[in-house]
């Protein structure tokens, strides 16, 4: 008799799967049809909910039944509850998403009512408003961003006296070659509109025409070459600043002992961290990144590889952002691509200088990249200069205007996001505003499961089997400073390092 019973449930429960349309979900799935979206949110919900029945009155009717048909189906309708509970949040998802696409979600400011006749007042705070006009929004954005028409931004500017028009800073053409001048000593490849970041980074605003007059004066040759190339870009899309971030490692320099390892805020292309360091090791990698939640928060999630690097910054996100909301997603490197662009323009911008300076080095027998004493002498002189080409390279990029982006700089991107979403349910902006996050609470438990590692896609950076004293250390700082301008590239200071180095450890 029971036999029976369990093949009459089978074959309703059969039935039942029969009528379930699956790919109806996978059609719509980025319907931009709301009512689609609801009817399919409802849909995925009852479906969950009928599965879950079946799946409580099967283990309530027949838990005393163990055979093959019973362990098959068991199988399937906990496979089945998993799918369209995953189907039932990413549905959920979209329908949050197309609703706020309908509705203001942007930051308003306080409205104080004193009384009397009149509208309420706007609370406008002068460290706001100095701010936003300091990263380089006008006074139109300004106004749209923080909720109030120009008229009473104009009004509220002249109450804290910010009447400044003048847009531009005051200085003169041989200033302005000065500080164009530097900026294309650290990256020799950077374009205007690179430069033109480098300079804003620095509070120094500027016509175009000045620039690109003064890049003609300092770099004339150069400006003639970049004019010829041209850049094909991809469409790319995220829902808002802090919901994804792309973590990668730059190897051009490994054949020094050199990884660069970088991340990227996908919505505005702002680069959160970015350094070059002798070790392709995780503790590395999640350093990097904590000082970097220090100063953009923590993000929704993060996009990585499969090496091994990522395992501790993986974890992190694991134990800080939960299993549910996926906060760490795996792939090839490939389909990176936000910080995967990002490499191209390092590149550009200064790694090719310092690959082809090592191999005239090498070809000219100053270098051997074997030997430790010319590697530690190679760390030494050009890693804090490489360092220093990062960190301005970060202005650069950081602060220069993206021409698909009404020539927004990714800082005015990634801060505009922030305004624009402040009162929609982006998990990564409300937690942005919300309480501050300290990113020392959130350690590596050893109790959490790893992310999928492809561990042959580890690169392994040897450690240098050099260890001086650190009187040693001090008399070699004392008597070179890696960041001085020997007029021959760094070679000079490289050779007296080495000498100096080979009379320590003898």
């Amino acid at each position: 008799m029971a036999d029976i019973d369990v093949n009459v449930f089978f074959d309703e429960f059969k039935r039942f799967v029969e009528d379930l349309s699956f790919e109806k979900f996978q059609t719509n799935l980025f319907t931009e049809d709301i009512s689609v979206a609801e009817e399919l949110l409802g849909l995925a919900k009852n479906t969950y909910q009928g599965l879950v029945l079946f799946f409580c009155l099967f283990k309530e009717i027949y838990v005393s039944i163990v055979d093959a048909d019973c362990i098959e189906f068991t199988e399937t309708l906990v496979a089945l509850i998993e799918m369209y509970s995953d189907m039932t949040q990413r549905m959920e998802e979209r329908c949050n998403m197309l609703e706020e696409r309908n509705t203001d979600t942007g930051f308003r400011c306080h409205v104080l009512n004193v009384g009397g006749r009149g509208r309420p007042r706007f609370v406008v705070s002068k460290n706001q408003v100095e701010g936003l006009k300091d990263l380089g929004f006008s006074w139109t954005k300004i106004s749209t961003m923080i909720g109030v028409s120009r008229t009473t931004l104009h009004r509220r500017r002249q109450e804290l006296g910010l009447n400044s028009c003048n847009n531009y800073s005051e200085i003169d053409n041989e200033e302005l070659d000065v500080f164009v001048r530097f900026i294309l000593e650290q990256t020799p490849e950077a374009g205007e509109v690179m430069v033109r970041g480098a300079l804003r980074g620095r509070g120094i605003s500027v016509q175009r025409w000045r620039l690109r007059d003064s890049i003609q004066r300092v770099d004339p040759v150069r400006k003639q070459y970049r004019q010829r190339l041209r850049i094909r870009r991809r469409v790319y899309n995220v829902p808002g600043p802090n919901s994804l971030w792309h973590l990668d490692g730059h190897h051009k320099l490994i054949r020094w002992r050199m990884v660069i390892h970088g991340a990227v805020d996908g919505f505005s292309r702002t680069v959160v961290f970015l350094r070059c360091g002798t070790d392709n090791e995780a503790p590395t990698v999640l350093e990097l990144f904590e000082e970097a939640t220090k100063k953009f928060n923590v993000p929704h999630r993060i996009r990585c590889d499969h090496g091994t690097e990522n395992i501790d910054v993986a974890r992190w996100m694991l134990a800080r952002q939960n299993h549910v909301n996926n906060p760490v997603i795996t792939g090839l490197s490939v389909h990176n691509q936000r910080i995967e662009r990002l490499w191209r323009d390092i590149g550009d911008s200064f790694v090719r200088y310092y690959r082809c300076l090592f191999y005239f080095m090498e070809e000219n027998f100053l270098l051997d990249p074997v030997d430790e004493v010319h590697l530690y002498a190679l760390h030494f002189v050009y890693l804090p200069r490489i360092n220093r080409s990062v960190e301005e390279f970060i202005l650069q990029w950081n602060n220069h205007p993206v021409r698909t982006e009404n020539s927004l700089s990714p800082l005015q991107m990634w801060m505009q996001g922030i305004y624009n979403y402040a009162h929609s349910s982006q998990p990564a902006v409300q937690m942005l505003l919300g309480p501050t996050i300290d990113p020392e609470a959130f350690g590596v438990s050893d109790d959490d499961p790893d992310p999928e590692l492809q561990t042959n896609n580890h690169v392994e950076v040897p450690r240098s089997s050099i260890e001086l004293t650190d009187s040693d250390k001090a008399v070699l700082e004392f008597a070179i400073d890696p960041l001085t301008d020997d007029g021959n590239h760094g070679i000079d200071m490289f050779l007296m390092a080495v000498h100096m180095i080979k009379h320590f450890i003898n």
